[in-house]
């Protein structure tokens, strides 16, 4: 009998965790499980595609964690269908998923830890600590996001296991540079691209890069800088571009679709979060044999081990992400070798089919 598995999250969007989601749920074995996602707020970007090709996925449209009406609906959810497993993505819905899972009889009750959730208030732990009383397995995305969940929270001690992210290193592989994208981005005079994705949020901390970057131009004026990722204060990243006068260098890109294309145009891949999980991202540069430059804070030095993946330096430090830089511009050889050497970290340790068989036995473990 297949094991039947409802995954709920706030929305199915173009994010990191929406996109773990989204692989996994489409990269299960569909003979041993039959998943669903129940989207809270809407469907969002991924959700609605999934939604026009009758995907088994449904959106509750609620506006807001606080309409407890939420909770009514999933327990009526659950009963219908008889899920063996629910499993809450993000903060704010595991309450709201694991009690009616708890009280309509689920089998196996799971949620997970994608952050280091420093920005937590008193009331905020209070509430995650409620919800584990109702769980019966924490999945961590990295040792760090395990660590960090143990120190700061109770109810957890012999629940939590950690499952790597893992990329489709078909989709995510070391490519030609893009004719069409470098020449939309007039990018063909430049001796260094760099590029970050990222979502525009104080955690992300763009202008850390944006200040190393202006250090870099000082040095090599026609560097050129992709930013792609929205979020709330990408119109703030734009106008701080102006005023450390970068604007020249830099490409403001947006939300893209076709990220495995964009990534074949960088040559360095930047990212200087004040703190991370395991962020997909720097996992599909990896995979695209991209030597990165990253921030040594939660699970980043797990995939990136510095001084042959890439370079790790401090949150804030832009002069240390300057050089960083500076030094791989300046040795195109190492560069290569950290790519390639990444390259086979993402392919050994960080690959889909080894994430989604970790998942495939974690499943069937906790409902035996």
């Amino acid at each position: 009998m297949k094991i039947r598995i409802l995954f709920v999250i706030p929305i199915l969007d173009e994010a990191g965790a929406e996109k773990h989601l989204l692989n996994l749920f489409e990269n299960l074995n569909k003979r041993d499980f039959e998943p669903m996602i129940c989207c809270i707020k809407g469907f969002g970007s991924l959700g609605e595609k999934l939604s026009l090709e009758g995907r088994n996925i449904i959106a509750l449209n609620r506006k807001s964690v606080y309409d407890f009406r939420i909770i009514k609906d999933l327990f009526i959810l659950m009963r219908k269908h008889k899920f063996d497993i629910v499993h809450s993505y993000l903060f704010g819905f595991d309450l709201l998923a694991t009690f009616p899972a708890r009280i309509s009889g689920i089998r196996c009750v799971i949620s997970s830890r994608r952050e280091l959730s420093s920005w937590m208030k008193f009331y905020h732990r209070w509430l995650l600590n409620l919800s584990n009383c109702f769980t019966d397995h924490v999945v961590a995305c990295s040792n760090a996001a395990r660590d960090y969940a143990l120190s700061t929270e109770r109810f957890i001690k012999n629940k939590i296991v950690t499952i790597y992210n893992g990329v489709d290193t078909v989709k995510f592989y070391p490519r030609h540079k893009n004719p069409k994208i470098m020449a939309d981005l007039d990018l063909g005079d430049s001796r260094a691209i760099v590029g970050m994705i990222t979502k525009f949020a104080l955690v992300k901390d763009y202008k850390t890069a944006f200040d190393a970057i202006a250090k870099v131009k000082d040095k090599y004026p026609d560097l050129k800088f992709i930013v792609a990722g929205s979020g709330g204060l990408y119109s703030q990243a734009c106008e701080y571009a102006n005023a450390i006068g970068i604007d020249v260098n830099v490409r403001f890109c947006g939300k893209r679709t076709d990220v495995e294309e964009l990534l074949s145009v960088f040559d360095i891949f930047i990212l200087s979060s004040l703190t991370e999980g395991l962020p997909n991202v720097i996992l599909e540069a990896m995979s695209s044999g991209l030597a990165v430059v990253a921030t040594n804070v939660g699970g980043i030095p797990e995939a990136v081990e510095d001084g042959k993946s890439g370079i790790l330096f401090n949150p804030k430090d832009s002069q240390a992400l300057k050089a960083a830089i500076i030094k791989l511009i300046e040795d195109v050889a190492l560069s290569r070798e950290m790519g390639v050497y990444g390259r086979k970290i993402a392919a050994a340790k960080f690959n889909l089919i080894r994430m989604v068989s970790d998942y495939e036995v974690f499943y069937k473990k906790a409902v035996s």
